[in-house]
């Protein structure tokens, strides 16, 4: 190779040397049976403990035996193959004796090392990068992203899933229903007489009863129910993996839940307290030309009848969407 570089070095090879220690991330020259040869660089004592502090010691007296498993394999493989690997990995330095009660960082850390091969030897040159604050920013960067997610799904008065969160995650569990052929329901939930309630005690004291309700059903909806606010006082909650009997069993015991709450309503014309109606589609197998939007439809005109009839009911359709026998 003809550079300046390579000239000054083969005039002056006690210059690599210089050059490795002026680094700031450490290198290692290692052999065969993972014994540390010889190191360089390093010196920011926050990021790494002194990498002299290893020469003369095999792996297995520095490292966790996991980790000196790992990379005893490595480095025989990159000899053998002569073949440079990368890999990423973390040290707690609580598991590194040799590095007890010298400078260094103490809380676990996270490195990316690229191991070189050196021709026509059994060695190996170990060079190491600290990412720790790149991965602490990485896990800070995944901590916003769901919380952002959360805000976009998050109706933010209710804190039940919005509309958005309706049209993304209702489709996907209703794909997943017919994969799994399983007996699924789409219930919708009104409130009943909510404007004459909104109209006697005001839109500030309503918006109280929208997240007493959502409460409710967050409470009484089992783990892979989906709940979401379908708009204004109505609600929707998809239940996967259910049987139609268990479906309107499972509606009683939320429309009872609700008169324990005993609020009062005296613009009511069910009932001295507040109550709701609730329409159900339930499918023993989902179709699969049932897509979210014809669903929501059968369980709206389901909504739409037990009003019609009767307040405070619950009225459930057949899968062709007219009402049983």
């Amino acid at each position: 190779m003809n550079s300046t570089f390579s000239t000054e070095i083969a005039n002056n090879p006690d210059l690599m040397h210089v050059v490795f220690e002026s680094l700031p991330e450490p290198t290692f020259l290692i052999d065969k049976s993972g014994t540390y040869v010889e190191a360089w660089g390093g010196r920011d004592r926050k990021r790494h403990h002194d990498p002299a502090a290893v020469i003369g010691l095999n792996q297995y007296q520095v490292l966790p035996s996991d980790k000196a498993i790992w990379f005893s394999q490595v480095i025989v493989d990159v000899i053998d193959s002569q073949t440079a690997a990368e890999l990423e990995y973390a040290l707690d330095p609580k598991e590194l004796p040799c590095f007890e009660g010298t400078e260094g960082p103490q809380q676990v850390q996270h490195f990316s090392a690229l191991v070189i091969p050196l021709p026509n030897t059994s060695l190996v040159l170990w060079t190491v990068r600290n990412i720790t604050e790149f991965k602490l920013a990485l896990d800070k960067l995944a901590v916003q992203q769901i919380e952002l997610e959360r805000l976009t799904y998050i109706d933010h008065l209710t804190q039940i899933y919005n509309r958005y969160a309706l049209d993304v995650l209702l489709p996907e569990a209703i794909e997943v229903a017919k994969l799994k052929l399983i007996g699924s329901a789409v219930l919708m939930i009104d409130i009943d007489c909510f404007k004459e309630y909104n109209d006697h005690f005001g839109h500030l004291q309503g918006d109280e009863i929208l997240k007493t309700l959502s409460h409710a059903i967050r409470t009484w909806a089992k783990g892979d129910d989906l709940c979401f606010r379908y708009g204004g006082d109505e609600f929707l909650v998809f239940i996967p993996n259910v049987t139609e009997s268990e479906s309107l069993a499972h509606a009683q015991t939320l429309q009872e839940q609700v008169r324990q709450l005993a609020i009062p309503h005296p613009s009511s014309t069910v009932g001295e307290l507040l109550s709701i109606t609730i329409g159900i589609q339930h499918c023993r197998i989902v179709p699969q030309e049932m897509d979210a939007e014809k669903f929501i439809s059968i369980a709206d005109k389901a909504l739409f009848n037990a009003k019609g009839r009767q307040r405070g009911s619950i009225h459930q359709l057949s899968e062709n969407g007219k009402a049983p026998d």
